[in-house]
C-alpha cells in the first residue's frame, strides 16, 4: 500500500508539473526539405502462418530519417564532445574526460588501459555501437488477467467441448454461485477458481527480454545463423497441402503463386527448394508484405502507418493512413499499433523539473548532492554535475535526460500480443473486468458471432486467436519506475460513477453498473415491472428517466 500510495504521489506531482513547466521540452531536430522522401531501414519478419510461411518487409523512418542514421548521428555527437582538441582522434587524456551515458563510460574507460594509441572516429563508433541495444527487438506481451477465467469450461456442463444454446443459456447461473460479494455482478476477483493453471504462470512472470523471436514471428538478421529457420521451415510445412514430406517445399507448400519467385531460388531448377537454397531464401528473402511506417519526433507530423505495393515505389502518404490498421495474412488477423513517442519525452522533463522544486529543500535552485538522491536516477551525481559545483541545476538535468531519451530513441520495439478470446472478455462489452446482469442477458446472440459454421453450436476452436502489433522507440528505463503503472494486470473491476438516469436511479443502482436489478430497486415490484419496458429484468438509464417524466 506504501509503495502505491507512493507511485500515485509522483503521479500527482508528473500532472501538476506538465501544467506549470508545459513549454520545457527536449530539443528538437531541425527540419530538412522532404521533398525526396524520408531515409528508411528496412527489416524482414518471417510470419510462420499455419498454412504457409510469409515474408513481411518493414520500411521504418523517424521523422525523415532512417534509425540507424539517428544512432550514427548520436554517437558521432559523443565523439566530438569528447574529442577536446578537435584533432579526429581520441586521446587516452581526452577519454578519461568521456562525459556520455553511464552504461558507455565503463567501454570507454577500459580503452585507456589496453591502448594507448589515439582511437579513431571509427574504432570509436564500432566500440560504442553494442551499447546502444539491438536497432530492432521483438517482445512478446504476457497474458492479460482478464484472458483466463476458463469460463467456457464452466459451462460445458456435459463436457463435451461444445456449448450448446442450453449451456449458453445458464451464463446467469454463474452470476449467482459466484458472486461471494452479493453485489449482482460477477469480478475477475471471484472468478479466481476459475483461472486456467497452465496460464498463471505465463502473467505471473514479467515480459520476456527483446530478441529475434516473439510468438509466431521472426526477425531475420543477417548476423544471425539461419539454419535453425531452415529446419523450422522444412518441419513445419513439408507436406502440407496433401504433398508427400520429402524434404524441400515446392510453391504449393510455400504459398508461392509467382513462378518466377520460386526460379529466383531454385538453383538446381527442379521447382523445388531443398535445405541450401532455403538458406538462400532466408539470406535475401523476398518481400510479399510491404509495411511502412513513419514515427515522428516532431510535433507537426503524424504517425503513419500503410502497406505499399512496391519496396522502391514513392512515398505517398494514403489518406487512409494511421497510427492504427488491421491487415489479413493467410488466415490470420493482425492488428498493427504504432505509437508516438514525443509526448513521452516532454512529459518526463517536466516531472523531473517538479521533482527539484520539491526536493530543493533550501529553496536555492538547484539539489545538493544529498537533495540530488531523490531523483533516483541511475547516473551519479559527478556524471550529472557537469560544471563540478557540488550543485545540480535544471539545465543540467535536462541536459542529461535529453541524452538518456536520444538512447532510447535509437531502439525500435515490437511487441507482440497474442490475443485468444475468452469468454470473459467477449460478455464483457464494457471491459470494466466484471460481468453485469445485463452483460449475461441473451447470450446466444452474443455468442453468435464466434459461431463460424452456424450450427448453433460453439466450440473452442471457434474462439479465435489474432496478433496485435505494436511497434515504438524503446522508453527509457530509468523514467519507467516512477511513471507508469501497469493497469493490463489490475485484477479489481473499474467502477466509473454513473452520469446518466435520475438521481433516484443513481442512488438506488449500488454497483454502479447502470442497471437496477430487482432487489436494487427498493419499490414494491408491481412498481419494478411496470418501468421495465422491454422486460428484461433490468431496470436502465432511457427507462428510469421516463419514469420521470410522467
Amino acid at each position: 500500500m506504501r509503495h502505491l500510495h507512493t507511485q500515485l504521489h509522483q503521479i500527482f506531482f508528473f500532472l501538476v508539473g506538465l501544467v506549470l513547466f508545459s513549454g520545457w521540452t527536449a530539443a528538437q531536430p531541425s527540419s530538412r526539405d522532404n521533398s525526396a522522401g524520408p531515409t528508411y531501414d528496412s527489416y524482414t519478419l518471417l510470419f510462420f502462418e499455419s498454412q504457409h510461411p510469409y515474408f513481411i518487409r518493414l520500411q521504418v523512418a523517424i521523422d525523415y530519417q532512417a534509425p540507424s542514421q539517428m544512432r550514427a548521428g548520436l554517437l558521432n555527437r559523443l565523439f566530438e564532445q569528447t574529442d577536446i582538441n578537435r584533432n579526429g582522434e581520441l586521446e587516452p587524456e581526452e577519454r578519461k574526460e568521456f562525459r556520455g551515458p553511464e552504461r558507455m563510460k565503463g567501454i570507454v574507460l577500459k580503452t585507456t588501459e589496453t591502448q594507448t594509441a589515439p582511437l579513431s572516429r571509427d574504432e570509436f563508433l564500432n566500440l560504442l555501437e553494442p551499447a546502444l541495444g539491438i536497432p530492432f527487438g521483438l517482445q512478446m506481451e504476457s497474458a492479460r488477467v482478464s484472458d483466463l477465467p476458463d469460463l467456457f469450461s464452466k459451462l460445458d456442463r456435459n463436457e463435451d467441448g461444445n456449448l450448446e444454446t442450453e449451456e449458453w443459456s445458464s451464463a446467469l447461473h454463474l452470476l449467482e454461485k459466484y458472486d461471494f460479494d452479493d453485489d449482482e455482478t460477477l469480478n475477475l476477483v471471484e472468478v479466481m477458481p476459475l483461472l486456467r493453471p497452465l496460464n498463471l504462470a505465463a502473467n505471473s512472470g514479467q515480459r520476456t527480454p527483446a530478441g529475434h523471436s516473439a510468438g509466431l514471428f521472426e526477425l531475420l538478421d543477417p548476423n544471425q545463423p539461419r539454419e535453425q529457420l531452415a529446419q523450422q521451415l522444412l518441419a513445419q510445412y513439408d507436406g502440407q497441402q496433401g504433398h508427400k514430406q520429402d524434404g524441400q517445399l515446392n510453391a504449393t507448400e510455400l504459398g508461392w503463386t509467382e513462378t518466377d519467385l520460386l526460379t529466383r531460388y531454385d538453383a538446381n531448377g527442379d521447382q523445388l527448394l531443398n535445405r541450401t537454397e532455403l538458406l538462400q531464401v532466408l539470406a535475401d528473402p523476398p518481400a510479399q508484405r510491404i509495411w511502412r511506417m513513419r514515427m515522428p519526433l516532431q510535433k507537426k507530423l503524424t504517425v503513419r502507418f500503410w502497406e505499399a505495393d512496391e519496396e522502391n515505389e514513392k512515398w505517398l502518404y494514403p489518406r487512409s493512413s494511421s497510427s492504427r490498421a488491421k491487415a489479413n495474412v493467410g488466415g490470420w488477423e493482425i492488428g498493427i499499433r504504432i505509437h508516438n513517442p514525443r509526448p513521452v519525452f516532454a512529459d518526463v522533463l517536466s516531472f523531473y523539473k517538479l521533482k527539484i522544486l520539491q526536493l530543493d529543500t533550501d529553496k536555492d535552485g538547484t539539489l545538493s548532492k544529498d537533495e540530488a538522491a531523490g531523483l533516483n536516477l541511475l547516473a551519479p551525481f559527478e556524471y550529472l554535475d557537469e560544471n563540478q559545483d557540488q550543485e545540480l541545476n535544471r539545465t543540467e538535468l535536462a541536459a542529461y535526460v535529453n541524452q538518456e531519451a536520444s538512447m532510447a530513441q535509437c531502439q525500435l520495439l515490437m511487441s507482440v500480443d497474442k490475443k485468444s478470446q475468452s469468454l470473459f472478455r467477449l460478455l464483457d462489452v464494457d471491459s470494466d473486468r466484471r460481468l453485469e446482469p445485463r452483460e449475461l442477458l441473451n447470450p446466444v446472440a452474443k455468442m453468435s458471432t464466434f459461431d463460424q459454421n452456424r450450427d448453433g453450436i460453439l466450440t473452442e476452436p471457434e474462439m479465435k486467436t489474432v496478433y496485435e502489433l505494436s511497434f515504438q522507440l524503446q522508453a527509457p528505463s530509468l523514467f519507467m519506475d516512477n511513471l507508469r503503472l501497469n493497469q493490463n494486470d489490475r485484477i479489481g473491476p473499474i467502477l466509473t460513477p454513473l452520469t446518466a438516469g435520475p438521481e433516484w436511479f443513481r442512488q438506488m443502482d449500488r454497483n454502479l453498473d447502470g442497471d437496477l436489478t430487482r432487489r436494487e430497486f427498493l419499490g414494491p415490484g408491481n412498481v419494478f415491472h411496470q418501468l421495465d419496458q422491454d422486460q428484461d429484468g433490468l431496470i436502465n438509464a432511457a427507462e428510469a428517466d421516463a419514469a420521470s417524466e410522467k
